[in-house]
């Protein structure tokens, strides 16, 4: 083979790598994922101060790590502050302005002139989690916090191991096909989706000293609220498997913690089900899509309308 031959050969594989990094890149939208951090109290949220879009989507973080606009304390009338996992959060595939949090702002910003709907979240966030960002960043004289939880909740506490690059990159890729090659290929193998979720929709038994734990944590939320003579209201979030099935016994757990305190409690699994198609809220068998937000903003809603001061009385 010549050297001519040898020149077009390179020269097309360079061609069809930049091609393939440009469609990935601008048609896709891989290549700039939100970053996160380790913490030394919270176990890892997202890095502060950054503005992407990934898929498209905008991913807008604070400088407290919210998946929400700037907080600036002495401009807002209202603080509402909310807190969850990935359904809240809503992941890359979901916009800025699609979000539960941000359909709210937007909703009660025809009534007060400056509302601030903080929308604290990470993926795999639990009770312990809620804990320690409390008390690194304070409630922030809210007034009303709520609380998105579902069954799983009760058994995810920091566990504070290194951060697995492929779900929480902390650095960014050098290229968008990298970003697929290491992150997304292994996700997408149709076995490896196939017995995930078959695993994950079998029954679960929290260990009782996990649901011990997340009472604590629980409770110490709610003292702080009563403290601070702040409203707190909960919404409960069902898995898809859950709506079709008989309530997870963690599930129970958790209405029962906020019963002894007095705190209302909105199960969003009925709108779910109330539903023709409850399938059509659902990105995956837990997350919600776009329209599933939608659902979540009106429980939400609902939650600060109802919200209460916790009652000192404990389970």
């Amino acid at each position: 083979m010549g050297m001519k031959s040898l020149f077009r050969i390179a020269l097309a594989i360079i061609s069809f790598i930049v091609a393939a990094e440009l469609f990935a890149r601008f048609a896709i939208g891989f290549g700039s994922p939100p970053l996160l951090m380790e913490h030394e109290t919270i176990d890892y949220m997202f890095r502060p101060n950054q503005d992407v879009r990934t898929f498209h989507n905008r991913v807008l973080i604070n400088q407290y790590g919210m998946r929400s606009p700037r907080f600036e304390s002495t401009s807002a009338d209202r603080v509402i502050l909310v807190f969850g996992d990935s359904v809240l959060n809503g992941g890359s595939g979901t916009d800025h302005s699609e979000l539960a949090t941000s359909i709210v702002a937007s909703e009660m910003s025809n009534a007060f002139r400056n509302v601030f709907v903080g929308n604290v979240s990470a993926g795999s966030w639990g009770p312990g989690n809620f804990v320690a960002w409390i008390n690194e960043f304070g409630l922030m004289d809210a007034d009303t916090v709520v609380l998105v939880l579902s069954s799983h909740d009760l058994d995810d506490q920091p566990t504070f191991r290194p951060l697995n690059p492929v779900t929480h990159p902390t650095r960014r890729p050098s290229s968008a096909i990298i970003e697929i090659v290491r992150r997304y290929l292994p996700r997408i193998l149709p076995s490896a989706i196939g017995s995930k979720l078959k695993r994950k929709t079998q029954p679960r038994n929290v260990k009782k000293s996990a649901i011990r734990t997340a009472k604590s944590d629980l409770n110490y939320i709610l003292d702080m609220a009563a403290e601070q003579n702040i409203g707190v209201c909960v919404v409960q979030h069902q898995t898809q498997p859950e709506i079709t099935s008989a309530r997870d016994p963690a599930f129970v757990e958790i209405t029962r913690i906020f019963e002894s305190r007095s705190v209302p409690t909105r199960d969003m699994g009925e709108a779910f089900k109330s539903d023709s198609d409850p399938d059509r809220f659902y990105r995956d068998y837990i997350h919600i899509n776009p329209l599933g937000q939608v659902v979540l903003a009106s429980e939400i809603s609902w939650c600060i309308g109802q919200s209460t001061i916790p009652s000192l009385t404990r389970d």
